[in-house]
């Protein structure tokens, strides 16, 4: 029998006794306080668990990633734009994966009043805040049901592994709206399995609703989760209370359907052509085995992903609806890109499933821990390792991009000695971020395959007829691009002279800088 009635508080003769620890430090206590003291000693494992997932995160470092640049970039663009400044350049409804006039515009913000490192403080707190919900949601799933016989609820093991992923740990100071849109996500569950046990069942379940359709506008990918969410609503509710349960799920799924249409409607449906290019009708550009895909993941998240498949065949006899749903809503998001074979953002779409699956981790640790001697020696391992595995892994993930300190100093330089230069160059995002100030939109082009159109020409003639004509007058490239690799050779040929290459630290990275010259007959 349940220690907590419908409505979600302890039930009548069924008083619940605080963990031995607890209640040896509130003992040094005068009897009046102990209670109060008992609230606050019972946060202490979650602010910890809190606390390192902070203390990991924020130590990672580096300049801003090509998407970070882009979307702070866009956001100011977008507001010059609103203010009579520069018209905005380009389109990014039609090829940005969330909605830009979200997140970016709230990013750039926030990039104005603290920089880089403000926008970064944003994810972080929303990820912080995704592992309360992982925490809140796992106990009201799994911590309540007596059969378990639960000896440390598994809400505090979900939150430990969520939070000491490898992926989970870079979303965290990463500034892209994947943070706020599993976060989003996360809360959703929260609120939306605690809706049934709540007063107000139906105003909770509304919360819920809006908080996925927001997840959704985000980051449309997030989508393939909400029917997962609004599923483990139903199931989750139903041993509480049937009625409310279904209540709750249907209106969660109404709500998010309004917000979702109504935004398409109005002031969204510019967005359909972004949705159908990054998400419904993507493929990829450079297709990967599934087999190295899945490795991939393996590789940065095999410990939670494994913890998960554990908590699956513990909770799998009592609760076989529930942990289905929760399996699939684990694998969908990653499943999907692996299919497609896609490497881009996948590790993104990892944190997505485990938004999901987390309290089936935290379910297989607390069984563990259960068995006392041990299993809660080999459960104190296994979250050790989980802790080790993900900072380790969280810390190479963020070193994979070039640091462009050293680029945006060269550049600045000849910026400086000509304002209004013109410049193409390979992943042009960060350094234009970083040089916002003193540039406009224009003055940058990128080597992407298909983005430049110079005189009825495409690709690579497009290029070569630009440097030919000195439509640009410098040029950096590292050969990471099809087009960038093939006028290397050329750059001389246009008039241009290597005048510098410019090394990123303790990699063996590159940028050749050519800048205009004369041209050789």
């Amino acid at each position: 029998m349940s220690r907590l009635s419908p409505a979600g508080v302890p039930a009548p003769g069924l008083p619940v006794r605080p963990p031995l620890w607890r209640a040896a430090l509130a003992s040094f206590l005068p009897s009046t306080a102990r209670d109060r003291a008992d609230v606050w000693l019972a946060r202490l494992p979650l602010a910890g668990v809190l606390l390192l997932q902070l203390l990991i995160a924020v130590r990672l470092d580096n300049t801003a990633f090509q998407d970070e640049a882009l979307y702070i970039h866009t956001g100011h663009s977008i507001i010059d734009a609103w203010g009579g400044g520069e018209a905005l350049y380009g389109h990014p409804e039609d090829y940005f994966s969330g909605a830009p006039t979200l997140y970016p515009l709230l990013a750039a913000v926030l990039d104005s009043v603290g920089g880089l490192t403000l926008v970064r403080l944003f994810s972080v707190l929303c990820m912080l805040s995704a592992t309360v919900a992982v925490y809140w949601a796992t106990n009201l799933m799994l911590g309540d049901d007596d059969r378990f016989r639960w000896t440390v609820r598994p809400g505090i093991f979900a939150a430990l592994v969520f939070s000491l992923s490898a992926s989970v740990l870079f979303l965290t100071n990463f500034a892209t709206f994947d943070a706020p849109a599993f976060t989003a996500l996360a809360w959703a569950i929260a609120l939306g399995v605690g809706s049934v046990r709540r007063p107000h069942p139906l105003l909770w379940a509304g919360a819920a609703g809006l908080l996925c359709a927001l997840a959704v506008l985000l980051k449309y990918s997030s989508a393939i989760d909400v029917p997962f969410v609004l599923a483990t609503i139903l199931v989750t509710g139903w041993r509480v209370a049937r009625a409310r349960a279904l209540g709750s799920a249907v209106v969660g799924g109404l709500v998010c359907l309004a917000a979702l249409a109504g935004s398409v409607l109005t002031w969204a449906r510019p967005l359909l052509t972004g949705l159908g290019f990054t998400t419904t009708q993507r493929s990829s550009m450079i297709p990967q085995p599934p087999a190295h895909l899945v490795s991939q993941v393996l590789s940065w998240d095999g410990a939670p992903l494994l913890l998960i498949l554990a908590g699956a065949l513990v909770c799998l006899r009592r609760r076989p609806v529930l942990v289905t749903l929760l399996v699939m809503g684990t694998l969908a998001a990653p499943a999907a890109q692996i299919r497609m074979g896609e490497a881009t953002s996948l590790h993104k779409h990892v944190v997505l499933g485990l938004v999901i699956g987390a309290p089936l981790a935290g379910a297989a640790l607390a069984r563990l821990w259960r068995t006392g001697g041990g299993g809660a020696l080999a459960a104190a391992a296994i979250a050790w390792a989980t802790f080790l595995f993900g900072a380790s892994q969280a810390n190479t993930m963020y070193g994979n991009w070039p640091d462009t300190t050293a680029l945006r100093n060269e550049l600045a330089y000849s910026i400086d000695a000509m304002p209004w230069i013109r410049m193409v160059g390979d992943t042009p995002e960060p350094v234009q971020y970083a040089l916002q100030d003193r540039t406009q939109n224009w003055q940058w082009t990128s080597t992407y395959e298909g983005s430049f159109f110079y005189k009825d020409k495409s690709g690579v003639d497009a290029y070569r007829a630009a440097l030919d004509d000195n439509y640009f007058q410098l040029a950096y490239l590292d050969g990471s691009q099809a087009v960038s690799a093939e006028l290397m050779d050329e750059m001389a040929s246009f008039g241009f002279k290597e005048t510098s290459v410019v090394r990123t630290p303790y990699t063996d990275h590159a940028w050749h800088i050519w800048q205009r010259f004369e041209k050789l007959d």
